[in-house]
């Protein structure tokens, strides 16, 4: 007895174990994390549902699902002749950007080219404004007749009227070559400046010519930068929207973008163009596949690892002058000139070949403060100012998400960060207006909040790889160590991550500032008279009344450059600070 009790006082009672908790740090990770994915894939849900519905009006009622939509675009031969334009304003524009950013990028890194570090600092400015922009600009320089440049050939030698013309397949190859250049420009200077010097003056050493060591050598160690960066242009040529509409549509070239939106504009099936979208983006999301095919295959052209000893300098000579002029030509072509014109431009009170003082008014910049003027301003600046602070925000939690975590399913919102890379804008817009449109309890379609929405999805991939790449190069031994000592992940990230951060986030900012301000693609399918921006303005203004068009674009293109400016001062201040300290 004594013994059968006491195996019972001894026995181990039940194990209960207790259930374990979400954490709210945890759940916050993961709201934040679905509500990031709704907003990203809910464009591409609604692009699919639009493009299989047979309504007209954009609802989800009434007409239901048909295949319609399918044999208008893919069984007949409508969309046949802009999707072979497309094609072919991705490839000419990528081989001729590829190519000009290469050369641009050799002179700056590798020569002894007079005014090297002004160059350095001029190219890559086009990025920053809009192929709207740039558009309007040669438009007033190279417009048949009426150019400024046209004009002031004809004016020396009145047996030539024009020396070229705008509107054509070749200016909106010359337009986009001249905005997306600095991509391959970046990109090859780039991969030229972590290149080992001493192996091409080995090679040299040994005989090998220069021209030999280029091609054998140099060539295959920044043949990935070339490739991956003109896949990147194929991308960005085919979705533009503004340079083949304003453009090429008036010499009957027209692209998908350009075709979506008049098919819209003319009160076509909006489910239609939801399915001429897929087009783009089927080739958006093969360019993007191979550009990271090539990043994944990069490793077998890396030189030696380390710290490159020093900038190899090739001394040019008597060409040195002429590789100043190259680049000269270009800041010209891209930078100074279209500024000038748009300037100039907006001071006539019309487009005219005769430049004198009696065309000359002030009465473009007086319309700009008109109350319609003055809302679209307001709608710019919110959109440019707190859109992309709210959206930084957004892009930094993401960041931190797949940078600093160890959730689970990280990777998949990695990829669907990635997503919107594949997104042309045009798609963006048609896949926002079905789903603004469904649900109407949203209340945001035709609003600044709609638009913002629309940028913030549009802009995500640029935004939290950059940031990523950022927290990245930032060991996390510092924050453990913080954290060891009894720091909370908010104190730690505030103290010790954000300020290492500061400079990249500050650069990321500024980019958002200028494409939050200049976006015009997915906006021309969202906007309503009670939301326009000042994209949405120079687009309406450009048909009726050019010159003010010119001053709208003359102001804002100053803003850009004040924004860049201040910008860039504030970032070399903060540098020197850093030094110092």
């Amino acid at each position: 007895m004594t013994t059968t009790a006491s195996r019972t006082t001894s026995a181990a009672p039940p194990v209960v174990r207790p259930r374990r908790r979400l954490k709210p740090w945890n759940m916050l990770l993961w709201v934040g994390a679905a509500v990031v994915a709704a907003a990203v894939l809910t464009p591409i849900v609604y692009l699919v549902i639009g493009a299989f519905h047979r309504d007209t009006d954009g609802g989800m009622t009434g007409g239901g699902l048909s295949l319609a939509n399918l044999h208008a675009v893919y069984g007949s031969t409508k969309y046949l002749r802009p999707l072979g334009n497309s094609v072919l304003l991705g490839a000419l524009v990528a081989l001729c950007s590829t190519v000009l950013g290469g050369v641009l990028a050799w002179i700056c890194e590798r020569t002894d080219v007079p005014f090297r570090r002004l160059f350095a600092v001029l190219i890559p400015i086009p990025i920053f404004i809009s192929p709207l922009l740039t558009s309007l600009a040669w438009v007033a320089l190279a417009a048949p007749r009426a150019g400024f440049l046209n004009a002031s050939v004809h004016a020396v030698v009145p047996s030539i009227n024009s020396v070229m013309t705008i509107y054509s397949m070749q200016g909106v190859v010359m337009v986009l070559t001249l905005h997306l250049t600095p991509y391959a420009y970046l990109a090859i200077r780039a991969a030229l400046s972590t290149i080992d010097p001493s192996l091409e003056e080995a090679s040299t050493t040994l005989g090998v010519s220069k021209l030999a060591t280029a091609w054998r050598m140099t060539l295959p160690l920044v043949r990935p930068a070339i490739i991956t960066s003109a896949l990147l242009i194929f991308v960005f040529a085919i979705e533009d929207f503004s340079a083949p509409s304003l453009l090429g549509t008036p010499a009957g070239f027209t692209t998908i973008p350009s075709e979506v939106y008049f098919d819209v504009a003319r009160g076509g099936t909006v489910g239609e163009a939801a399915m001429a979208g897929s087009l783009l983006l089927w080739l958006a999301v093969l360019g993007l596949s191979l550009q990271r095919r090539v990043i994944a295959r990069t490793a077998r052209y890396g030189s030696i690892g380390g710290k490159p000893s020093g900038r190899r300098v090739i001394a040019l000579g008597p060409w040195r002058y002429l590789a100043a002029g190259v680049s000269l030509l270009y800041v010209l072509m891209a930078l100074i000139g279209p500024y000038c014109a748009l300037v100039y431009g907006s001071f006539l009170r019309f487009v005219t070949p005769h430049i004198n003082r009696r065309n000359m008014t002030l009465d473009n910049f007086r319309r700009m403060i008109s109350v319609d003027n003055i809302d679209a301003l307001q709608h710019t600046l919110v959109l440019a100012f707190v859109g992309s602070t709210a959206a930084l925000i957004i892009y930094l939690f993401v960041a931190f998400v797949l940078a600093r975590t160890h959730m689970y399913g990280r990777r998949l919102l990695d990829y669907t960060s990635i997503l919107p890379f594949a997104l042309p804008g045009i798609v963006i817009g048609i896949g926002l207006l079905w789903a603004f449109v469904s649900l109407p309890q949203l209340g945001i379609y035709g609003t600044v909040l709609g638009l913002a929405v629309a940028y913030a999805v549009r802009y995500m991939g640029l935004g939290v790889q950059q940031i990523k790449g950022a927290f990245v190069q930032i060991t996390p031994d510092l924050e453990g160590s913080a954290s060891t000592l009894g720091a909370s992940r908010f104190v730690v990230f505030r103290t010790i991550t954000l300020p290492l951060l500061a400079r990249s986030i500050r650069a990321v900012w500024t980019t958002l500032v200028v494409l939050f301000s200049l976006e015009i693609s997915a906006t021309i399918l969202l906007y309503t008279p009670s939301s326009r921006t000042l994209p949405v303005l120079i687009w309406n203004e450009v048909q009726e009344d050019p010159p003010a068009a010119f001053a709208i674009a003359s102001v804002e293109l100053t803003a850009i450059f004040v924004v860049l400016a201040l910008s860039r001062a504030f970032v070399r201040q903060s540098s020197d600070s850093f030094s110092a300290g």
